[in-house]
């Protein structure tokens, strides 16, 4: 992670003095900067780029048979009021002419950085890494240390050991996290994850349903359109209307001895018998319906869903 890590040009002057035996090396500060820059330039550098936190120095320690001290540096996000990206990490130095300067700058090699959440998206956020300072003289090495509120180097250890361990016991490679916030769980648990369910909703696996038979099938859709097999049994009902005429009909014999077509009225003189019949033929109905799509969608709550793959 902090493969970019040098002693800057005015550190390695202060850090001749040291050897000389004039002076005796003190840090005084850690600063973590959200600023970036090209790794060669990092030797000159006065500052930290785009500082935005001061980090927690803990009490130094000296291996045994090492000419060198660990020092802890502690980031936590307590007031921090929004994101930042973490890109580098500036450790500071007492120089007794000039006064305070950039004794060490260290740069991630991710050119994403590292975010950090504020306190309100992850309350008691909290980073710590031990750096390893090389010195032919450890014991006149000294470090400004606030100790209210700070963790020794193998409490530290300890607790981001835990944290590591707490993130394979909840959210081992393939769980599912799920939130309110576009967070990246990495951020805030460390790890990498992808986001995915876009649009879509979450359903069990049934081994007996051959589309849903193993996790990770994508199947249903927001909306169908209708065929008339999926279409329930129903009746139309429409206003009958009734058709009316009259019947006329007279007695007629034949006078050709029945050889001849054209008959001739025997009775009831030339006045026709009238008869009124009546037929009623259900009405047609008319087209309803614009055949658009149905949206099928369960009522549901809109989350971000969040795989964990590495």
């Amino acid at each position: 992670m902090w493969k970019n890590t040098i002693k800057t040009a005015k550190g390695l002057a202060l850090e001749q003095k040291f050897l000389n035996g004039d002076i005796t090396l003190k840090i005084t500060k850690a600063v973590a900067g959200a600023g970036r820059v090209d790794p060669n330039q990092l030797f000159n550098q006065a500052e930290v780029s785009k500082p935005f936190q001061n980090l927690e120095l803990g009490a130094i320690s000296r291996p045994r048979e090492d000419r060198s001290v660990i020092l802890p540096i502690k980031l936590q996000n307590t007031g921090l009021q929004e994101r930042h990206t973490l890109q580098q990490i500036g450790i500071y130095a007492e120089d007794p002419i000039i006064g305070e300067i950039l004794y060490i700058i260290s740069q991630i090699s991710d050119e994403n950085g590292r975010g950090i959440p504020s306190w309100e998206e992850s309350p008691s956020y909290v980073m710590q890494w031990n750096f390893s300072i090389s010195s032919s003289n450890t014991e006149q090495v000294q470090v400004t240390v606030d100790q209210a509120g700070l963790l020794s180097a193998d409490e530290g250890d300890a607790r981001y050991v835990l944290q590591r361990s707490l993130l394979e016991m909840t959210y081992p490679v393939g769980a599912i996290y799920m939130s309110v916030l576009s967070t990246n769980p990495a951020t805030l648990f460390g790890g990498s994850w992808e986001r995915i369910a876009r649009g879509a909703a979450v359903i069990g696996v049934d081994e007996s349903d051959m589309t849903i038979n193993a996790a990770e099938k994508s199947v249903g859709k927001n909306s169908i359109s209708l065929t008339p097999g999926q279409m329930p049994a129903h009746t139309h009902a429409s206003a009958a209307h009734t058709h009316s005429f009259t019947l006329y009909a007279w007695n007629m014999t034949s006078n050709t001895g029945g050889r001849g077509l054209i008959g001739s009225i025997t009775s009831g003189g030339d006045s026709p018998s009238a008869r009124s019949v009546s037929s009623t033929t259900p009405g047609e109905t008319g087209s309803s319906g614009s055949g658009s799509p149905l949206d099928v969608r369960q009522l549901s709550l809109s989350v971000y869903i969040w795989k964990r793959t590495a």
